[in-house]
């Protein structure tokens, strides 16, 4: 009789085992035998006969559960001929415990249990509780699936917490790349395995900066706030500045003591907006990306009104691109926040220079990606890009060639070997449309021109940089988002400076006569620095305080939708 006819006559003991378990039997230890021998070595037939009606497929049917497969399941498998990880002489594995204790923890995170099948396991390992209680010898079939099933689960949860549960260049197309630094998920496990340790192998795998775990807990707690019944909702009314009376006022304070930002013992019993309150106000008015006057406006109580249960789903997903990003930005090194309109230079983990900054409109968006800045250009010219060229130059060329000379553009030939000018009165407008256009538009570099003074390059390929500007008065604004994608720098002198220091014949004032030239100078930085353009609606500054700033280009909205339709489909991918 052969292993797998004398395996099928247990099918009575299976279903009673089954009904048990149905009827909700007791847990028993975790360590239990396999049976016989035949059981032992059939599991390795059922997980090669498992994975190969599911190879090329994207999920694996267990029972009634339809579960997203991971492609490198079947790698690992192959590579051990088959072998169950989990499951050996002595019964399931005691790591199967620890991998479901952090499965049950990774909630904190922003992740979904269910994602990785925590559910299937647990009734698996149940099932096997069960078989030992009753001396039903082993379910071989079962303890293959619960072996595939564990390794499933954590060869995705360390992709996941390496780099993000969605692959960012999918959710939003061109405006976003994301460096690949996950380690092979099989060598994780692998050496999980040999050492018995679920979580020391895990929990490197996610971001190592404290501002990650500061977000966590931020999420838990405003989770907790809105488990809680969150914060009540401050009503509309006419802007409230310091010193004036509103009915208002003892709400507002709850509220602020509930965020944070009023110490309950600083509460005053004022009728008034006293400074105590002002301050909590500006606090909270500076944490969420609006100018901190200490009025109470409408801006602020829209602000105030945001839900805790919505606070928690933002914080969430700002979690999930916070995985996305370098996990090694560099030890000096440059942050671009386009919500929060900044640049950020660190050095040793300390600000050495901050400035406001303008970014991209809602249809000519910044992207998001890293880069090393290697040089700068002084007194750049302007080449004007295709899509400006055509929505927004070329239609004034078209009504007046003469446009061209009163505002210091040129036209140069388009062969990337040694620019060539063009002289405009050699063209026969009558015959020139806006896609036969004879070469490149240009601006030459001046006051004028739109890149300002200096611009700084980093290689990528969206044609973005940082750039110098002559609009100063932009800066003046609290929602900054004006350029075509570009970002203008406040104090583009300051930040060139700093780039040169110790670089030999760079003092401020050869920066100040090459800003001023009149024909483009390229320098070369002998320390070239990382760029980093990062897209946050939430985070946790370096004084503790959670931050929130709106979804000005509605890359919250996407990536929540996309949250949702996983949770309607059980969380299963």
């Amino acid at each position: 009789m052969s292993r797998m006819t004398r395996y099928m006559l247990k099918t009575t003991k299976w279903l009673l085992v089954l009904t048990l378990i149905l009827s909700g039997a007791l847990l028993l230890p975790i360590r239990q035998a396999i049976g016989t021998e035949d059981d032992t070595a059939i599991i390795d037939d059922y997980i090669e006969e498992m994975l190969s009606s599911a190879e090329g497929q994207a999920e694996l049917v267990v029972g009634t559960w339809r579960l997203g497969l991971e492609a490198d399941t079947i790698r690992f498998y192959r590579e051990r001929e088959f072998r169950p990880a989990w499951i050996d002489e002595g019964g399931v594995a005691p790591v199967a415990q620890d991998l479901v204790a952090f499965l049950g923890e990774i909630s904190r995170e922003g992740l979904e249990p269910a994602e990785y099948h925590l559910e299937c396991i647990l009734t698996g390992l149940e099932l096997a509780r069960v078989f030992q209680a009753y001396e039903a010898g082993s379910d071989a079939g079962g303890l293959a699936r619960l072996d595939v099933l564990l390794t499933n689960s954590f060869l995705r949860l360390a992709t996941h917490l390496s780099v993000g549960r969605f692959n960012p260049m999918k959710v939003y197309a061109s405006e976003w790349q994301a460096p690949k630094h996950a380690p092979d998920p099989v060598v994780v496990l692998n050496d999980a395995l040999a050492a018995g340790e679920v979580r020391q192998a895990l929990h490197p795998l996610r971001p190592a900066d404290q501002g990650y775990d500061k977000l966590a807990h931020a999420m838990a707690r405003y989770r907790q706030l809105a488990a809680g019944g969150g914060w009540p909702r401050l009503p509309d009314g006419a802007d409230v500045a310091p010193g004036q009376e509103d009915p208002r006022l003892p709400l507002l304070r709850r509220i602020l003591v509930t965020l944070g930002d009023l110490d309950v013992n600083q509460v005053s019993r004022e009728v008034f907006l006293d400074e105590g309150t002002a301050v909590a106000l500006r606090r909270f008015q500076q944490r969420h990306g609006l100018p901190a006057t200490g009025v109470l406006n409408q801006e602020t109580v829209q602000e105030i009104n945001v839900p805790a249960r919505q606070r928690a789903d933002q914080i969430e997903l700002n979690l999930e691109r916070r995985r996305w990003t370098p996990r090694e930005p560099g030890s000096r090194h440059i942050l671009v926040d386009v919500t929060d309109y900044s640049l950020v230079v660190k050095d040793g983990g300390q600000e050495a220079m901050r400035m406001a900054v303008v970014v991209g409109t809602a249809f000519r968006r910044t992207p998001v990606f890293s880069s090393m800045l290697t040089h700068i250009e002084f007194a750049p010219y302007w080449t004007v890009p295709p899509t400006i060229f055509k929505e927004d130059k070329w239609p004034l060329i078209q009504a007046d060639v003469n446009f061209l000379a009163r505002h210091n553009y040129e036209i140069v030939t388009r062969s990337a070997k040694g620019r060539r000018v063009i002289d405009p009165a050699t063209i026969d407008w009558s015959k020139v449309t806006v896609n036969n256009f004879p070469g490149l538009l240009r601006q030459k570099p001046g006051p004028w021109n739109p890149l300002g003074r200096v611009k700084f390059l980093f290689e990528n390929s969206y044609a973005v940089y940082l750039h110098d500007t002559p609009s100063k008065e932009l800066f003046l604004q609290d929602q900054r988002s004006f350029s075509s994608g570009c970002i203008r720098l406040e104090r583009a002198e300051d930040l060139a400076a700093y780039l040169l220091t110790g670089q030999a014949d760079w003092s401020r004032e050869k920066i100040v006569e090459a800003m001023g030239g009149q024909a483009p100078r390229t320098v070369w930085l002998r320390r070239p620095i990382p760029v980093h353009i990062l897209y946050r609606t939430a985070w946790v500054d370096d004084a503790g305080r959670v931050q929130f700033r709106r979804d000005i280009y509605q890359r919250d909205a996407v990536l929540q939708k996309i949250f949702q339709r996983q949770n309607r489909a059980g969380g299963q991918p």
